[in-house]
């Protein structure tokens, strides 16, 4: 019986984080700290699954701490990016990386304004939790707080995503009874941005 996309997803993560472990979740929030829209979220969450399949709490923390190292050594490549490369290389080539000048002053303007506590609390904000990193190398903050603070702020988002993924447990068998439906709701929500970027790209063009 072939699978659902939805089943097939959840069987592709659970065979990552089980075959590659810890040093698989490392790779992964590394990347989404220099490339926005890596999921982290989702390989946490089913980080958390495996550790419930396996019975194991331990290995709860151990995602945590290895999710909270990855976001650490991609967080320090931004900051230096901001404090050796600079603004104007950023809004030259953060495309690249998916960061748009908007994006960038909203940071800029956080940082400005909290200082150093908006790195420990930006750590938990979608988005600017990665962004955060280059504002505050362009003001070069002193280095070492600045580690110190970004690993204390991801590390109770990480282990937040990690303990929800374990302590839901059997419902993930549930969805696996429901992924058919999942693929139907998945392809029409897909189908709505798909339909909302071409409109909002026609009406550009009319005006």
């Amino acid at each position: 019986m072939a699978l659902g996309l939805t089943e097939t997803l959840m069987d592709a993560l659970v065979w990552f984080i089980e075959s590659f472990g810890p040093l698989g979740v490392i790779l992964i929030t590394f990347i989404e700290n220099i490339i926005l829209p890596i999921p982290s979220e989702v390989i946490l969450v089913f980080a958390g699954y495996v550790a419930w399949r396996n019975g194991s709490w331990i290995y709860v923390i151990e995602s945590s701490l290895a999710a909270s190292t990855g976001s650490l050594i991609g967080a320090a490549l931004l900051y230096y990016v901001g404090a050796y490369l600079g603004r104007p290389f950023i809004e030259r080539y953060g495309r690249y990386m998916m960061i748009r000048r908007r994006e960038l002053e909203a940071a800029e303007s956080w940082f400005s304004r909290y200082g150093q506590p908006s790195v420990f609390f930006g750590r938990m904000v979608p988005a600017l939790r990665t962004l955060i990193s280059l504002p505050a190398g362009i003001f070069r903050m002193r280095f070492p707080t600045f580690l110190a603070l970004t690993f204390l702020g991801t590390l109770p988002w990480n282990l937040s995503l990690t303990t929800i993924g374990y302590m839901l447990g059997p419902q993930w068998e549930i969805m696996r009874e429901y992924s058919t439906l999942l693929d139907v709701v998945g392809l029409l929500v897909i189908a709505g941005i798909a339909l909302y970027l071409v409109l909002r790209v026609l009406g550009r063009r009319g005006s």
